[in-house]
């Protein structure tokens, strides 16, 4: 076997690692966020009503998930005022900030947090974080995204 032969098994190994640390970068780094406007808790209902979905209720939460949080509910939703009997809800949880900054740095550690990808999905509106956790059924999860990102975010 010749010498060289390790150095370049050595070589490819180091080029896929490098690779793998670059698309954890662009995955941390969060990619596009929706712009920073005021927003508030109460666009949330009439933003997901505008999506065909059914708001069932809405919690206060006096300890938001993020820190840096101002205020923050969690709202259960469904896809028909049906879906609020049987159960067949996605929890959405939802975080207000009062800067950019604060809003993109709790969506980047949700996104961290979260594994394994796919596990929830997190979406910038506003002064808003908006986050679906993996249980929710698919379809489900999907109509929440579309409503949120039809309304201006990402």
């Amino acid at each position: 076997m010749s010498t060289t032969r390790p150095l370049v098994i050595a070589g490819g190994v180091a080029a896929l690692v490098l690779v793998g640390v670059l698309a954890l970068l662009a995955a941390w780094a969060g990619g596009e966020r929706a712009a920073f406007t005021p927003r508030g808790l109460d666009a949330v209902p009439p933003a997901l009503a505008a999506g065909g979905l059914t708001v069932c209720s809405r919690v206060d939460r006096p300890d938001a998930s993020a820190p840096a949080a101002t205020a923050a509910a969690t709202f259960l939703v469904a896809a028909a005022p049906a879906g609020c009997a049987t159960g067949e809800v996605a929890r959405v949880g939802v975080d207000r900030f009062a800067t950019p900054e604060a809003r993109d740095a709790a969506a980047r550690a949700e996104e961290v947090r979260l594994r394994p990808r796919g596990s929830a999905v997190v979406h910038t509106w506003g002064d808003l974080l908006v986050t679906v956790p993996g249980l929710a059924d698919d379809d489900l999860t999907d109509r929440v995204g579309d409503a949120v990102r039809a309304a201006g975010g990402r």
